[in-house]
């Protein structure tokens, strides 16, 4: 009798333990998700919470007709989930995906009516360089 007991709390102590890893493992998954920074050079292209700008490196025109830059940011986060990020955030800012480039550094390319905008990932040791270059698309001649 006695052994039937030990066995059946092991039983329910190894499945409470099993609950609890698949709740972290949940939680992590969720906490993996990359929040929008509060601070943005341009309103209509997001920026993973926690980047830091390189300003030595930077570099913005902007005017009532067009819009020049080339931003650099310095950050820690993993390069898979700042791809989902840009796949996931980019849209809601109305910027279409034209494809996205993976070889050592990791190049996304999107487009609007007027404008395009490269994102470049490149991995720096322990964080990530991310440049956002945004420029008008040529004009097309005849």
């Amino acid at each position: 009798m006695r052994k039937e007991i030990v066995g059946i709390g092991l039983i329910l102590l190894l499945s409470l333990n099993g609950c609890a890893t698949l709740k972290k493992e949940g939680l992590k998954e969720e906490e993996r998700r990359l929040g929008v920074a509060e601070e943005l050079k341009f309103d209509d292209v997001p920026l993973p919470a926690g980047f830091k700008l390189d300003t030595q490196n930077s570099f913005i025109f902007q005017n009532e007709f067009t819009r020049v830059g080339l931003l650099r940011y310095m950050g820690k986060a993993d390069v898979g989930d700042i791809i989902e990020f840009y796949k996931e955030q980019m849209p809601l800012h109305n910027w279409n995906t034209l494809n996205i480039v993976e070889y050592g550094r990791v190049i996304l390319n999107f487009e609007k009516e007027k404008e395009t905008c490269i994102i470049t990932l490149e991995p720096v040791i322990t964080r990530v360089m991310l440049t956002i270059s945004i420029a008008p698309k040529a004009g097309k001649s005849r």
